[in-house]
């Protein structure tokens, strides 16, 4: 979807939608080691750009990220729960470094593991990560000025709506 979006409707078309620009909402963007191999195009399996490019289109900082196409231990949660744990711990703690209010991905497994295992890596390194984890959707519905709540906020375990009403200065729309 994120293809289609960046190079078939593209930047004009996204720019036009934007009702709630995301001015100060500070974004790590995770591909996942998955999604961008094979990748079409003139983007990088080492360091994409698509997601970037879209998210500074909704007027959000767009924060360098470069774990941005490393693994999120997949599964390897079954099967090794250090390991799985040691490659979460290292994605949460550079956007955490880098000051992001949020990581967005776009993969579920990916989003699983950053956001359903954030507790125990806390757990297990003694860390105090409390990043949300949204799909890139999510916050293109956002900068649409789409109703957060249809969108799915709030069904994350690390909650998101405390950094978007900080960030919207408590002008968020929500339905009942």
């Amino acid at each position: 979807m994120l293809d289609v979006i960046v190079d078939d409707i593209g930047e004009t078309a996204v720019r036009d939608k934007v009702v709630r620009p995301l001015a100060g909402l500070r974004l790590a963007p995770y591909y996942g080691c998955q999604v961008v191999r094979p990748i079409e195009g003139d983007d990088s399996t080492e360091y994409p750009m698509k997601m970037d490019r879209l998210l500074a289109w909704l007027g959000a900082d767009v924060v360098d990220y470069p774990v941005k196409a490393q693994c999120c231990g997949g599964h390897m949660t079954q099967i090794s729960e250090p390991e799985a744990f040691e490659l979460i711990r290292r994605l949460l703690y550079c956007a955490q470094e880098r000051r992001s209010d949020m990581i967005v991905c776009m993969c579920p497994m990916c989003q699983l593991n950053m956001d359903g295992y954030q507790a125990r890596v806390n757990s297990f390194f003694g860390a105090d990560f409390h990043l949300p984890i949204m799909y890139f959707t999510q916050i293109l519905g956002i900068a649409f000025g789409l109703d957060p709540k249809k969108l799915g906020f709030g069904k994350e375990l690390v909650a998101a709506m405390p950094v978007l009403k900080s960030k919207f200065n408590g002008q968020l729309a929500v339905s009942g």
